[in-house]
């Protein structure tokens, strides 16, 4: 009976080990797959950000230095057209348009990067 407890312990020890290195395997494979796919500008989440100044800004950087996170920056809205912006991002107007970029344009996630 002892030896019966013993094989079945073994055995639950090695099926779970089994699992693990599986699980692991299978999302390095998943997250490889994924950077390769949006580097190619494919399976990307479009995020508009409120607020364009320097904490929109960092923001924004932040998230262009991490490609492989799939976030497209789709422009920025604030009530002060008169922050400069880098190439390649888009000021799209004020606040008060929200609910029309919402409508118009393809927007998975809106960043609140104002000023307190």
């Amino acid at each position: 009976m002892d030896k019966l407890v013993y094989t079945a312990a073994t055995g639950l020890k090695a099926h779970m080990a089994a699992q693990a290195a599986i699980t692991f395997a299978s999302r390095a494979v998943l997250r490889r797959t994924l950077e390769r796919h949006r580097r190619q500008g494919r399976n990307l989440r479009h995020i508009l950000i409120l607020g364009a100044g320097s904490r929109g800004q960092a923001f924004a950087a932040k998230l262009e230095d991490h490609r492989e996170l799939g976030l497209r920056i789709e422009g920025f809205l604030d009530d002060d057209p008169s922050f400069v912006l880098r190439p390649g991002w888009q000021f799209l107007g004020d606040l008060d348009m929200l609910e029309a970029m919402l409508r118009t344009r393809v927007v998975d996630e809106v960043a609140i990067c104002l000023p307190f």
